[in-house]
């Protein structure tokens, strides 16, 4: 006994001379915050404002096409406001503000698209698609979907496809618009001569295939479903492949596909009487290319916030509560002028909810950039969606699709008068 009593003595007086028998050391440094960063494609916002906790809003440094902003120890929530660059169109100019509410437990990096135009230039080029029956168009398409139509009379065409290197898809389609055949040529270089300025022929083994689909759950009184489908390559470029009654689609030739390539599917209904309420859902997969399976959420009915500047929307629906990864959307958009559209997109995770029913489009118009509400008498379209699913619901929300994964969702909309 009397051993072990020195050997805890000279233990102690060992601690004494180290920090203090007894006593206590310097307490060890809070853990660092947590770092939160949104990568943006396809342009970049003009202005950009984090909130976290329930702190206010206040402007974060876009840093190349990077936003970044630190969340403190012990706070889990954060919001991410940022306005987009104008998408100018053809008589139409649009400015979209969007506001991402979301938790440290929905991760720490996230990708968003601006969806801008991107910068073109002239490719060249021929096609023969003789050899296709039923071919009523061409149509080129580079990265990010940009696609413009050739014809089918083999004459040489000068088209625009984003600068730089594409994956340029050759397609032909029929009087739908839905791909009956496909030639892809990868890293292409924009501007420049396509396959080499050699007459590009299409031919029975460019063919797409046809493939069953299968809907599950149809809501009682909403039209048959729909189908719109499209290939993916792993350098942007989007073919669309069908987009009609989900009975069948169509699939590129097996000899195409490349690692990092995927199949993205939208099967959606809506309501018979008003076509204002819509179920759907969304899958995406590098294993595409055969039958698929749609299984549609029960309906949600949904009347629309009350009119306000800025409105508050409420969520009552239990039919996701089973799904870990979910989110509830709210826009609003208007015309500002005969040419001029502005919208407001809030976006808020499952996690970030925490079991909340509402969602308040937050007033950031003392911060400079930041949309103008809608004049008084103005009438404000509005669409509410809750989203449900086993893949990164947020990654849908923001325009970035990822490879592989599911959401369902529902839908309402309708429109109000500005107060």
């Amino acid at each position: 006994m009397r051993t072990r009593w020195l050997q805890v003595v000279v233990a102690c007086l060992v601690i004494v001379a180290l920090a203090g028998c007894g006593g206590s050391s310097n307490p060890p440094p809070p853990p660092p915050p947590t770092t939160i960063t949104f990568t943006f494609t396809n342009g970049t916002p003009t202005v950009a404002a984090a909130q976290t906790g329930a702190g206010a809003f206040s402007t974060v440094p876009l840093q190349g096409n990077k936003v970044t902003f630190s969340v403190p120890n012990g706070t889990t929530k954060f919001s991410l406001a940022y306005v987009c660059s104008p998408i100018v169109l053809p008589g139409l100019t649009t400015s979209n503000e969007f506001i991402v509410q979301a938790t440290t437990q929905d991760g720490t990096a996230f990708n968003a698209d601006c969806a801008n135009i991107p910068a073109t230039s002239s490719v060249s080029g021929s096609v023969n698609s003789s050899l296709i029956a039923g071919a009523s168009d061409v149509r080129i398409t580079g990265n990010v979907g940009f696609s413009t139509s050739v014809g089918t009379s083999g004459a040489p065409f000068n088209t625009p496809l984003p600068t730089g290197t594409n994956d340029v898809a050759v397609v032909a389609v029929d009087g739908s618009n839905n791909a009956l055949a496909v030639r892809m040529m990868r890293s292409q270089t924009v501007p420049g001569a396509l396959n080499g300025g050699g007459t590009i022929i299409l031919s029975p083994s460019d063919a797409t295939t046809n493939q069953t689909i299968t809907v599950n759950s149809l809501p009682v009184a909403f039209a048959a479903a729909t189908t719109f489908a499209e290939y993916r390559t792993a350098n942007g470029t989007l073919v669309v492949l069908y987009n009609g009654p989900a009975t069948q689609y169509r699939t590129v030739p097996a000899a195409i596909a490349q690692s990092g390539d995927f199949y993205f599917y939208d099967t959606a209904a809506s309501d018979i009487a008003t076509h204002k309420s819509f179920v759907g859902f969304l899958q995406s997969t590098t294993s595409g290319g055969g039958s698929i399976t749609a299984t549609l959420p029960q309906a949600w009915s949904f009347a629309g916030p009350a009119p306000a500047v800025f409105p508050t929307f409420t969520f009552n629906y239990s039919g996701f509560t089973s799904l870990s990864n979910g989110a509830q959307e709210a826009t609003i958009a208007w015309f500002t002028s005969l040419s001029t559209v502005s919208s407001i997109t809030i976006v808020a995770t499952t996690s970030f909810q925490n079991g909340a029913t509402t969602i308040a489009i937050p007033n950031l118009t003392s911060i400079s950039g930041f949309l103008p509400p809608a004049t008084s008498g103005t009438s404000v379209s509005w669409v509410a969606d809750i989203f449900g699913g086993s893949g990164p619901s947020l990654s849908f929300l923001l325009n970035v699709q990822p490879s592989s994964g599911s959401v369902s969702f529902v839908q309402n909309q309708g429109s109000y008068t500005e107060p």
